[in-house]
């Protein structure tokens, strides 16, 4: 999902600081689409994670639920995520602006890489929790069969919790030996 928005800011980066297509470049690409598909990746685990510790859109009341739950879910990835992107954004801008033996190859290996991960840094930041929620709130809603005008009015009750009794007897735990 970040890959496209990877390349198009590494060509950005490409075009701002006047670089041409080699194969540095072309290096730079493939590390920068791997760290915006690893980025996007663990996004995905992280809400996915958010659904499932709320027990899945089975027991999800409500599309405002379903919000909050995928909200939770971006934000407990934030910290994280930046840390990480931070790191690599801080390491790799000395590169870019390097003067030393073989510059021209570094840097132009750098272009990409930084220009990609400031751009998909972004998308996965914002537009892939938005996707997953719409792709999560389709399902809720066929899984609840919901008709699409009414889905934003209904709250489904809360599911019932089974008496201490009916634990009891699932296991086995009262009955009399034979």
């Amino acid at each position: 999902m970040a890959v496209p928005e990877a390349l198009v800011g590494g060509v950005f980066f490409l075009w701002l600081f006047d670089y041409r297509f080699s194969v540095a470049v072309q290096v730079g690409f493939i590390a920068c689409f791997g760290m915006a598909t690893e980025t996007g990746i663990i996004m995905l685990v992280y809400l996915r994670e958010a659904i499932e510790k709320h027990g899945g859109l089975e027991n999800i009341r409500s599309l405002q639920d379903l919000r909050r739950i995928v909200l939770e879910g971006a934000v407990h990835r934030l910290r994280p995520k930046l840390l990480t992107e931070g790191v690599a954004i801080i390491s790799l801008a000395p590169m870019l602006w390097a003067s030393g033996v073989g510059h021209e190859v570094i840097s132009a290996m750098a272009a990409p890489v930084l220009g990609g991960l400031l751009i998909a840094d972004e998308v996965v930041d914002m537009f892939i929790p938005v996707r997953f929620y719409w792709v999560r709130r389709h399902r809720w809603l066929k899984l609840h069969r919901i008709d699409e005008q009414d889905a934003e009015h209904v709250v489904l009750p809360a599911p019932e919790s089974a008496s201490f009794g009916d634990a009891v007897a699932r296991k086995g735990l009262g009955k009399a030996p034979p």
